[in-house]
């Protein structure tokens, strides 16, 4: 028997510990399905913004009420809101508002640097000559 926990040694795999997670995973939407796969976010007016995680179970809540609620809702631990002076969303008020968007080409449709009137160019010459 001694040969066989021998080679047993040499070519088991060792054992890993694994951390289980409580939270069940979020399943990939259906082929065909009209979700979005594309989980990311854009802030375009980002100035003055901060994305910070809710880490302590004080009562704080969202600036903003659901529609049809004549109430505010907690923000939760551990989870991801924005705060501008105080003001804290969660990211369902602030995709709700339009501070977020889910739009990736969002900075091709803001407000162009084009102007709206063709831009005339004048020599040195023609504007000696108009002065």
């Amino acid at each position: 028997m001694k040969p066989f926990r021998q080679n047993l040694k040499k070519t088991a795999t060792p054992v890993r510990s694994v951390k289980m997670s409580l939270v069940p995973p979020t399943e990939p939407p259906l082929q065909g399905s009209t979700e979005q796969s594309d989980s990311r976010l854009y802030l375009p007016d980002h100035d003055g913004w901060v994305a910070a995680i809710k880490r302590d179970w004080n009562k704080e809540y969202c600036f903003s009420q659901k529609p049809g609620e004549n109430h505010y809702h907690l923000l939760l631990s551990g989870e991801i809101y924005l705060e501008r002076g105080g003001d804290k969303f969660c990211l369902n008020c602030a995709l709700r508002h339009g501070v977020l968007t889910r739009e990736r080409t969002y900075w091709q449709k803001g407000p162009s640097s084009v102007p709206d009137t063709p831009i005339s160019l004048t020599t040195d010459d023609e504007q000696l000559t108009e002065g």
